[in-house]
């Protein structure tokens, strides 16, 4: 069963003070239809380098999920894969 992965996204207020903009599970998880133990969470994306930095910015990993980032981007995912049986290993 694949376990949500919390995310702290931080921003900054109209005075510059740096502030906590969201606490929760990350939006976007993709599951393997064929093998729920592999799963991927992205965390966050950018499509240009260097990123664009906004006080409030908007949700980056909504949209068509995709295995490489941009060009100039960069994509942050936790993986999790369970660990190779025995009978996977050949013993």
């Amino acid at each position: 069963m694949p376990k949500q992965v919390r995310r702290v996204v931080t921003g900054h207020d109209k005075d510059g003070k740096a502030i906590v903009i969201s606490d929760a599970p990350a939006p976007f998880m993709y599951v393997n239809p064929t093998d729920p133990e592999w799963y991927s969470t992205d965390i966050w994306r950018t499509s240009e380098m260097p990123a664009h930095v906004v006080s409030v910015p908007s949700e980056p990993t909504l949209g068509p999920r995709r295995q490489m980032p941009d060009k100039r981007g960069t994509v942050l995912r936790i993986n999790h894969f369970p660990p190779e049986s025995e009978k996977r290993c050949g013993g």
